[in-house]
């Protein structure tokens, strides 16, 4: 596992000396942002930044291939972070059409290449817990997406045209000196009477703070946000009739055995 965080500015500017601001302040807060992470039991920090944009992984060789990370993955027009573990590594595999892609791949690497040749795809049968920062420079677009039950998310906030994002919460309090309590998410954190940890999953203990719900994706651009829930789980069940109860039994058991085998 690992976590992963940044900054994008959307509006970078129009005259050299708006930019020159713009990037000298993002750049402080990225100083910022990172300090939020130094008591992190982190093998290694990865990241890139720009005047527009500041995106980083922080990496935990918990598997042998995640020692060959190397974030941001992509080129000047597209850079892409992860936190990222796959159950599905050689499926995945199969969707990436670069030759020099193998079993000794690492996770962020397998899901980048997947999700940049087939990206409706990968998010339909991309299995394992995982949250991801695409950046598209020429669109300059911003997208989030998690895995589909939420294993992994990220926290975001818009301020003044730009896009933060942090796996730690405190990644993005750490840029304001005060923040605005969310009353309506104590109203109903305080009014739960069951097990619930929380009783709706986008908002936070602070106004303007959100966060992923899970099988989100989410896309940033000059134009504003647009979100969409890419992942139903009723969309297509089937009913299963006519069996034995010696055949659901079977069922049951290879349906088990399939969900934790990779884990």
């Amino acid at each position: 596992m690992s976590a992963i965080w940044g900054i994008v500015d959307l509006y970078p500017g129009h005259t050299g000396t708006e930019k020159r601001k713009r990037g000298d302040r993002l750049r402080e807060e990225a100083v910022e942002m990172k300090r939020a992470y130094e008591g992190c039991r982190l093998d290694d920090i990865q990241e890139t930044l720009t005047c527009e944009y500041y995106l980083a992984c922080g990496v935990q060789h918990v598997t042998k291939e995640a020692e060959k990370e190397k974030f941001p993955y992509g080129g000047p027009d597209q850079r892409f972070v992860a936190d990222v573990i796959l159950d599905n590594r050689r499926e995945l595999l199969g969707l990436c059409s670069d030759p020099r892609m193998g079993p000794g791949s690492p996770d962020g690497e397998i899901l980048y290449q997947s999700y940049r040749h087939c990206p409706e795809q990968t998010l339909a049968v991309a299995l394992g817990a995982y949250v991801c920062a695409c950046l598209e420079q020429k669109g300059r677009t911003l997208t989030l997406f998690n895995d589909a039950v939420g294993n992994r998310s990220v926290y975001y906030w818009q301020q003044e045209g730009k896009v933060y994002f942090s796996s730690l919460l405190k990644g993005i309090i750490c840029q304001k000196r005060t923040w605005e309590c969310n009353e309506g998410w104590f109203e109903r954190f305080f009014s739960i009477e069951d097990l619930r940890a929380v009783s709706e999953p986008r908002e936070t203990p602070y106004a303007g703070i959100l966060r992923l719900e899970p099988g989100e994706k989410i896309v940033f651009s000059g134009e504003g946000m647009c979100r969409r829930s890419y992942w139903d789980p009723y969309a297509e069940r089937k009913i299963l009739r006519g069996k034995t109860e010696e055949e659901y039994r079977e069922l049951v058991t290879e349906t088990f055995r399939q969900c934790v085998e990779d884990v």
